[in-house]
């Protein structure tokens, strides 16, 4: 089977793992928003930018050391098990504490608490992570797709009973919780086996060069998604954290199905493939490829349709969270393309050089946010956008160095799907006000209509090679293709 197909077949399972726990998440998240005012969403999205800051703590490049080398057995894996737990037990203790103290003005009882309980998150989130890499190194994507959607139905119907029971802001907070450690259950029933009471800091040493560097690449990624929530707190106040947070939620949903599936499957296969150069630089373009054809149209149609989306899903009130979903949208592009470059560079061993980059960049980056939020919201999400498009540019020149590509070469396998994006944009925009139909039927007509725009552009351009990756996933659709073919001859010719 080629590697294309493998890739692909990969995006397929995954897809489906990482598309029923956000849509069911998202489906509790859009029934409080309802229900909840947005100084509520500010106040526990504070609390979880802290939790995601304190998570940057964790030593997750021993757990990217799980799929990275080759002979790896249960010793391994039980000492980074072990590793990730003492470590998160640490984190989670000073969090305690600080809670206690009430150092800062923000620290209310409420605030307090909500960080408390989400000290089981960050210890759920964490064990979670590292089995999961057992089963990625394995690549037992069907495994992971039957076990996470059954937990995300379980943590569910408790979460909804939660929200019927009245229990408010609290049912966000638990929501959080529940899902972090039925997820974990989901993946500890498959991986229990390789689990035993073993400790070894030899083992750990031996990981210890990869696991340094890959942790603070992860750390600082991290740090890079969550920072702005505690400026825009300070500078903004809650009440613009909550759009800010309802915005980034929704984004970050599309983000976990979307670019998560892509992510999951590019580092382990581009891993397996490390020894042979070739091998890792035709894969490459095939993620590129494969990432733009799947994902730009996806977020180009999120980005027209943010108007109508969250009239739809939210009430009035979250009206001015609108303008940042849509600077959201533009954000997805840059990091559906990072997510391969990221993996070359860390398996081509510059960890060191991404992360210098990431410390130079969030060091002019993050004095500028701030800057920014203190002139208000339009302002910082200008600076959040440009900072992305340039973490972008910089990683895509440093993958194609590493890989002997050129820029027009690299930029050659989104040249298409751009095109295609482009095309249904205009048209839509053109066409935005011929119909006055209810908003969910005006949503399904125009994604309908950019689908086959979509499609027809991709195919009248590239058509050989979408023949040529569809027919290695699915062989007996190769007729099929063939007649079609010779219809797109006959009316071009």
């Amino acid at each position: 089977m080629s590697d294309k197909s493998t890739m692909t077949r990969g995006v397929i399972w995954l897809f489906i793992s990482k598309f029923f726990p956000p849509a069911i998440t998202f489906a509790v998240f859009t029934y409080t928003a309802r229900i909840l005012s947005p100084e509520d969403f500010g106040l526990v999205a504070f609390a979880l930018a802290v939790i995601f800051l304190a998570a940057c703590l964790l030593p997750s490049g021993w757990r990217d050391g799980l799929i990275k080398f080759e002979e790896i057995d249960s010793r391994h894996i039980s000492s980074v098990f072990w590793f990730n737990l003492f470590v998160a037990l640490a984190i989670s203790t000073v969090l305690m504490g600080f809670s206690c103290l009430s150092l800062f003005e923000f620290q209310t009882d409420v605030f307090n608490l909500a960080l408390r309980i989400l000290c089981l998150k960050l210890l759920a989130d964490g064990l979670f992570n590292t089995l999961n890499a057992v089963l990625l190194r394995e690549q037992k994507y069907t495994t992971i797709a039957v076990r996470v959607t059954v937990s995300t139905f379980l943590a569910a119907a408790i979460i909804i009973a939660l929200i019927h029971s009245g229990f408010g802001v609290w049912s966000l907070i638990w929501s959080q919780v529940i899902l972090a450690v039925v997820n974990f259950i989901a993946v500890f029933i498959p991986t229990r086996k390789y689990l035993k009471c073993y400790f070894s800091i030899d083992i750990l040493k031996s990981m210890a060069t990869f696991g340094w560097y890959s942790t603070l690449t992860t750390g600082l990624s991290e740090l890079a998604k969550h920072y702005d929530s505690v400026i825009i707190g300070s500078f903004l106040g809650n009440k613009e954290l909550g759009f800010f947070n309802v915005a980034k939620r929704l984004s970050d949903i599309v983000s976990d199905i979307c670019i998560g599936t892509i992510n999951d499957v590019n580092f382990p296969l581009l891993a397996s493939q490390q020894s042979d150069f070739e091998r890792v630089r035709a894969s490459f373009q095939s993620s590129v490829y494969l990432t733009s054809m799947l994902l730009f149209p996806v977020f180009t149609l999120l980005f027209i349709e943010a108007d109508l989306i969250f009239k739809i899903l939210f009430t009035e009130q979250w009206s001015s969270a609108v303008g940042v979903f849509q600077a959201f949208c533009l954000i997805l592009f840059s990091i559906a393309l990072g997510v391969p470059q990221k993996s070359i560079i860390l398996i081509c061993d510059h960890a060191q050089w991404w992360v210098r980059r990431q410390v130079t960049l969030l060091m002019i980056i993050m004095p500028l946010t701030a800057l920014a939020a203190s002139q208000g919201m339009q302002f910082l999400l200008l600076v959040f956008v440009f900072s992305k498009f340039i973490f972008c540019t910089i990683s895509m020149v440093k993958s194609c160095d590493l890989l002997d590509l050129t820029l027009t070469k690299y930029l050659n396998n989104i040249r298409v799907a751009i095109l295609g994006c482009l095309t249904f944009s205009v048209v839509l925009y053109m066409t935005e006000n011929t119909f006055q139909l209810y908003p969910v039927i005006h949503l399904l007509i125009d994604a309908v209509i950019a689908v086959f725009i979509y499609l027809f552009v991709v195919m009248l351009l590239d058509y050989q090679r979408v023949k040529a990756m569809f027919c290695d996933l699915m062989p007996r659709y190769q007729p099929f293709f063939d007649k079609l073919e010779c219809c797109l001859n006959l009316i071009f010719r």
